[in-house]
């Protein structure tokens, strides 16, 4: 049982540097073909599997060596890995922000699926007097009236707590 958790924690923290790896530069996780056959996975993938081919203890828990249905492979669990990261990461921007004033900037447009998104930006000066502006995220909107932006908007300060 020592054994095995240990192994899941080497695979997580693997995937959790791919995925800390590829935030940081603003890369895309998937690739058009993430089959085991494709000679292009993905960005995640194949970065997961650069690790394995360079360090024996990951190679050793990972993919093939993996149990089944225990890879951390899957998109949902990718998802689930950014979305903790967005968690932390606002959970900082927000003790660092304090009781400050801020300012939102708001923006709208429409994605490649013609669906109207918000973008919500924060500005605002810590406290070393430097100006921070903090992508706070996207989220899609019926319309782009101003009483359903206002809503949407409260929802997003209501989710971050």
């Amino acid at each position: 049982m020592v054994k095995s958790q240990s192994d899941y924690r080497t695979r997580l923290n693997a995937s959790i540097e791919c995925a800390h790896f590829l935030l940081h530069q603003g890369l895309p996780f998937c690739g058009h073909d993430e089959c085991e056959c494709s000679s292009n996975q993905g960005n995640y993938l194949e970065l997961l599997h650069f690790l394995s081919r360079n360090n024996k203890t990951i190679k050793k828990v990972t993919f093939s060596e993996a149990p089944k249905h225990n890879k951390l492979t899957f998109p949902d669990i990718q998802k689930d890995i950014i979305q903790a990261v967005v968690e932390e990461i606002t959970n900082v921007i927000i003790k660092d922000l304090g009781d400050s004033l801020f300012s939102i900037l708001i923006d709208e447009s429409r994605d490649i699926s013609i669906k109207e998104q918000m973008t919500v930006v924060i500005r605002y000066v810590d406290n070393n007097e430097h100006i921070i502006k903090c992508f706070f995220g996207i989220q899609h909107v019926s319309d782009t009236t101003a009483s359903l932006l206002k809503i949407a908007i409260e929802a997003c300060f209501l989710n971050m707590g």
